[in-house]
């Protein structure tokens, strides 16, 4: 069992109820998100709880395809290569109904990446439970993305979260890219 300020988080605060409009302004007041980005994403979140509210938006990030999901082949990415998030498409053949592979959810806050490349930050082959505080030892494949952080925009209850998390992604989601130009990659002469 392992305890850190993640495990011990929820014994040591109180969860406010996703209603309370305090904790948006102390955000602003203190300077971790503007006024700009509060508007911006307060009304993208009123909009979208309305609209599947109304049977208009699909709670889902995109089309999945449940029972007849297809695997991609593995791609063996190491740390500095670059990918392509694939489509969001391509992505929703991969998932099942609960838009996730192979236990792996893809998320509303990771669909605004595809068609974006980023460089192979890691392959996670550990990952702290931090309910349980358990040790999980990854066994499929799992890739976090340099520069590809989780900001709290598109999740409903995580408003804004500060904590920055690594959203993880399966090789299936992710296709070999070129560096873009310009870039030095590592071991390449100057």
């Amino acid at each position: 069992m392992f305890r850190c300020q993640a495990t011990e988080a929820t014994g040591a605060t109180t969860p406010l109820p996703e209603k309370a409009i305090g904790q948006y302004v102390r955000e602003v007041r203190v300077g971790n998100i503007g006024v700009p980005e509060l508007v911006r994403v307060g009304s993208s979140a009123l909009v979208t709880k309305l609209a599947r509210k109304a049977g208009l938006r699909p709670y889902l990030p995109l089309e999945v395809a449940g029972d007849q999901r297809v695997d991609g082949e593995k791609l063996g990415l190491q740390p500095g290569e670059w990918v392509r998030v694939r489509t969001k498409e391509e992505i929703g053949r991969t998932l099942n109904a609960g838009a996730a592979h192979r236990g792996l959810m893809f998320t509303h806050e990771m669909a605004q990446y595809c068609g974006q490349s980023f460089r192979v930050r890691s392959r996670v082959e550990r990952l702290l439970n931090e309910t349980t505080g358990q040790m999980l030892h990854m066994k499929q494949e799992c890739i976090a993305l340099e520069d590809v952080i989780c900001k709290g925009h598109f999740t409903s209850g995580a408003w804004f979260c500060a904590r920055e998390h690594l959203p993880l992604w399966r090789e299936d989601w992710l296709e070999r890219a070129e560096a873009p130009a310009g870039t030095v990659c590592p071991g390449s002469p100057l």
